[in-house]
């Protein structure tokens, strides 16, 4: 009953429902059945009954005329509700994707590889979601080229979504002036003291100092 439902009912793409589009007449309904109610009014209205005998008044030639012309609408009509929704999910993901450039090293997600993709670098799927990292080539849009081993023997151009950039957990930390301390020695004075430079921690406040206690040495 659902399926017929949905078969039945007017599709906002295409203006009819899939019953009508399929075989340009509607279903018999219980309502139609007992002879009192046309079906044209049943499962769409009064524009729909009027359409109808128009098409049984016309000749077989004008017929195909009339059925080709009717196609053509409700492609047109899905082509637009098809651009627009694209449109709108446009707008939705603008300024949220990742800008690459050529050189830059990328990790590849591993979700739709077939596995023996994934297997071909020494990587398993099923504990690895990227793997890499590899360079980008060439940039198409939203998609982007990468440089992939011969051996993997698949397409190298993905969608910017499918790809991560790189960070090298073994490269040196971005130090800030903040992170270097308002206490430590200058360079050349710590060098003329003649002693090793110890670390000064930094006061919770500025009002407020730790007390340190002194040690004295019998």
């Amino acid at each position: 009953m659902v399926e017929f439902e949905l078969n039945n009912a007017v599709h906002a793409s295409t203006g009819s429902t899939p019953f009508y589009l399929n075989g340009l007449r509607h279903p018999q309904m219980p309502l139609t059945l007992r002879g009192g109610t046309d079906a044209s009014i049943v499962s769409g209205g009064e524009a729909r009954k009027a359409f109808s005998s128009q098409i049984s008044e016309i000749e077989s030639e004008s017929l195909q005329r009339q059925l080709s012309s009717f196609l053509d609408d409700r492609l047109t009509l899905i082509s637009r509700n098809s651009d627009a929704m694209a449109l709108t999910q446009d707008k939705h993901k603008e300024g949220k994707l990742s800008v690459l450039t050529k050189g830059e090293l990328v990790l590849l997600d591993t979700k739709n590889l077939p596995l023996k993709v994934v297997r071909s670098i020494e990587s398993n799927k099923l504990k690895h979601h990227f793997i890499g990292p590899f360079a980008v080539l060439a940039r198409h849009g939203t998609a982007y080229t990468i440089d992939l081993p011969k051996s993997m023997a698949t397409h190298p151009t993905f969608y910017v979504e499918r790809l991560k950039r790189y960070h090298d957990p073994l490269g040196p930390p971005s130090q800030t002036e903040g992170d270097q301390g308002e206490n430590s020695l200058p360079q050349n004075e710590a060098e003329s003291s003649g002693r090793p430079e110890l670390p000064v921690s930094k006061p919770v406040n500025e009002t407020q100092r730790i007390p340190t206690r002194v040690i004295r040495m019998v």
